[in-house]
């Protein structure tokens, strides 16, 4: 007994250790913190809607207001987000669109632990809220500006309401669907709860208000983009997607997650014989396994990320607050492999946790400050752009968007967008400068990765001709005009 009490001990110790390092990157760094590119798409749009202008402008025309060269980019996700950014002050909306984000995200978390329902073990529901909040990987993307912790918290609490009452209501359908009028993908929850419900009860009211919340919603949303947001919400869609980078992206996650999610789906599973809690553990067993399965074929899409595990991990503290466990009915023996189990994965998860915590919280303010410096190290002068392969980074150092590669240029392998006209952009003769997040340009044209390349070969061979590498630190690649640079750089492979 005592073995066993000191070992519960040390996992507590562990999930208090991780839960306080990643929250204390995601506080710390709300200013300090580049904006990534979906921030980047956010923050422009509520910029052009805080001074009235267009926000649904045709890519192929591009947008003019802020001067040549036109920006090009769809909007990303929905604008609803972005219509609530447009209402804070825009020199505070980058950090308050992460407090928000914040506060959704972990307010979820604790929320579900503390208005658990029919549970035994109030530790099991802390501790598993506190896992998936210490997750660095997914804190990544919950406290950023980006819609993904707002649409989960709407999610989270339609899939605890209806797995704590056995059935979804109107308001869950509700709810379910402003989700994922806030972030699209954020649908798998909704999909196996609404879909098992229906299958057992045969009841329209959820589905229903599901369907008339997305046709106000989506209705209303079409009417002031004069018919052009549903082309803006799919043309980025369009994206590549493989195997193996799906592969990639869930063996590096599946480590870290794995086991707590399969453990969920063992607890929901052993709950259907437990009497009042057979519905709720069908419905909780299928949001889980869709959202699984959901999260699986999602990491196959070029430019997919870790904010895709958000939503099975909801899941998954939805369930450890809702069922109950008898843990302390179990034998010495199995309550010690379970707790040593438990802290193994605690060990794994958190060290890469707190190790990225304190990288980020150290690097962040460092890397910014070499944002602020780039239109200097490469000779942009005032009205010239610095184009990125990033549009967080080009709304740092321009204050505006230019191109939108993450979008643009998957849409040339569809026949979708001009590479000819890419490339008129790039030569134009505002683009003066360009910043790189990684050293593609530097590498041979022969070395081609499909899945994580953001430009294919004829682009990168165009850009290396324009462009000369003037500078390398933060992890940024600066680039100028190669008659600005120095005529003795020479790239990998041209000899």
């Amino acid at each position: 007994m005592r073995l066993r009490a000191s070992t519960a001990k040390l996992a507590l110790l562990l999930l208090a250790v991780g839960l306080a390092m990643v929250l204390a990157f995601a506080l710390l760094t709300l200013h300090s913190r580049p904006l990534d590119g979906s921030e980047g798409h956010i923050l422009y749009d509520a910029m052009r809607l805080r001074a009235g202008r267009p926000l649904y402008v045709n890519p192929h025309v591009g947008i003019l207001d802020d001067g040549p060269p036109p920006a090009r980019h769809y909007v990303i996700y929905t604008p609803l987000l972005a219509f609530l950014v447009a209402l804070f002050p825009e020199g505070a909306a980058s950090w308050l669109t992460r407090l928000l984000s914040i506060a959704a995200w972990y307010g979820l978390l604790g929320g579900l632990a503390y208005t658990r329902s029919r549970i035994s073990n109030r530790s099991l529901a802390w501790g598993a809220a506190a896992f998936v909040g210490a997750v660095y990987v997914l804190t990544l993307y919950g406290a950023s500006g980006r819609p993904d912790a707002l649409a989960l918290l709407f999610a989270g609490i339609a899939f605890a309401r209806s797995v704590r009452r056995g059935e979804p209501t109107a308001l869950e359908g509700a709810l379910f669907a402003l989700a994922a009028w806030v972030k699209p993908n954020v649908l798998a929850l909704a999909a196996g709860t609404l879909a098992v419900d229906f299958l057992r009860r045969r009841k329209i009211a959820p589905i229903a208000t599901a369907v008339l919340v997305s046709v106000l919603l989506g209705g209303t949303l079409m009417a002031i983009s004069h018919g052009a947001f549903l082309q803006h919400l799919v043309e980025p869609i369009k994206a590549p997607m493989t195997l193996s980078l799906a592969i990639d992206q869930a063996t590096s996650r599946l480590q870290f997650l794995g086991l707590p999610l399969l453990a969920a789906a063992v607890l929901a599973w052993r709950s259907r014989k437990i009497e009042g809690c057979q519905s709720g553990a069908l419905l909780a067993i299928a949001g889980l396994v869709v959202a699984f399965g959901w999260t699986l074929f999602s990491l196959a899409k070029y430019g997919s990320a870790s904010n895709y595990w958000m939503e099975p991990c909801v899941a998954l503290v939805v369930i450890a607050t809702s069922f109950p466990f008898a843990f302390h009915e179990l034998a010495d023996r199995p309550a010690l492999a379970l707790l040593g189990l438990t802290v193994f994965q605690l060990v794994w998860t958190l060290t890469a946790s707190v190790r990225s915590s304190v990288e980020t919280i150290v690097r962040a303010p460092y890397v910014t400050a070499e944002i602020a410096q780039v239109r200097t190290l490469c000779g942009a002068k005032p009205g010239e752009t610095v184009m990125a392969d990033d549009s967080g980074l080009e709304l740092m150092i321009d204050h505006r968007l230019f191109h939108a590669p993450v979008q643009l240029t998957p849409l040339v392998q569809y026949g979708r967008w001009s590479e000819a006209a890419f490339l008129e952009d790039v030569r134009r003769p505002e683009v003066t400068c360009a910043v790189m997040s990684s050293d593609l340009l530097e590498r041979p044209l022969t070395e081609v990765d499909p899945d994580h390349d953001l430009y294919d070969p004829t682009l990168r061979e165009a850009l290396r001709e324009r462009f000369l590498l003037v500078d390398q630190r933060a992890g940024l690649w600066v680039y100028a005009l190669r008659s600005r640079g120095s005529a003795g750089t020479s790239y990998p492979g041209d000899r």
